[in-house]
């Protein structure tokens, strides 16, 4: 499928954006790849009195030329090397478009593998940034790994502030959950990191029962 990517040849229809100090860029698609990967395009597709289904042409006008492209190179499964040198502002874009069109479940996680493999969760404010994003639009291996990072520099810096987790009640369960199973295994308190013998730590004086 990735040969007929913005390929004219049998496309049936133009994905149209503009960026913004460039002119409009024009994307040859087609219509049962978008249709089959996405149920916003099929049902644009299905109807007879859609605007799109008469043109031919459908203009995405709150996205830039970045994440059309990314979108579409999901869509006809390309191996792109695009996704190694996303921006951080690239990679929100694109997740919001997928989102958007309802991308297939796969094709978001192979745009998550992306995003991790780019390196975009370098520090805690990016791991919760698109943490929250990941969790919120259902995109499971950026939200598995963006929680794996925040537990990870969370053990080292456990004084960060997760007051932005708020925004995202079910990932910052997931997150604490994740504090507590490391703690756990290093036998050390989730509250002040003091050495566990005994169920209450005579450190901080809280009750964390062992397992």
């Amino acid at each position: 499928m990735a040969k007929f990517f913005n390929d004219p040849k049998f496309s049936d229809v133009l994905i149209k954006c503009e960026t913004e100090g460039e002119t409009e860029t024009e994307f040859f698609c087609h219509r049962n790849v978008l249709g089959a990967v996405s149920p916003v395009f099929e049902a644009m597709f299905d109807h007879e009195q859609t605007l799109e289904n008469k043109t031919n042409v459908v203009k995405i006008p709150d996205f830039d030329k970045e994440a059309v492209e990314i979108f579409l190179q999901l869509a006809y499964r390309v191996n792109s090397d695009k996704f190694d040198s996303l921006t951080f502002d690239g990679a929100r874009s694109a997740i919001m478009i997928c989102d958007k069109y309802i991308l297939d479940p796969d094709l978001k996680n192979n745009l998550g593998d992306g995003i991790i493999k780019s390196g975009l969760l370098k520090d805690w404010d990016s791991a919760q940034t698109f943490g929250i994003m990941a969790h919120k639009f259902n995109f499971q291996t950026l939200d598995r790994a963006a929680n794996e990072k925040l537990v990870e520099i969370y053990w080292y810096y456990p004084n960060k502030d997760t007051k932005p987790l708020q925004e995202c009640p079910d990932f910052m369960h997931d997150f604490f959950i994740g504090v507590i199973y490391k703690n756990l295994a290093n036998n050390t308190c989730t509250f002040c990191r003091y050495t566990l013998d005994l169920t209450k730590c005579i450190s901080c004086r809280k009750l964390f029962p062992r397992q």
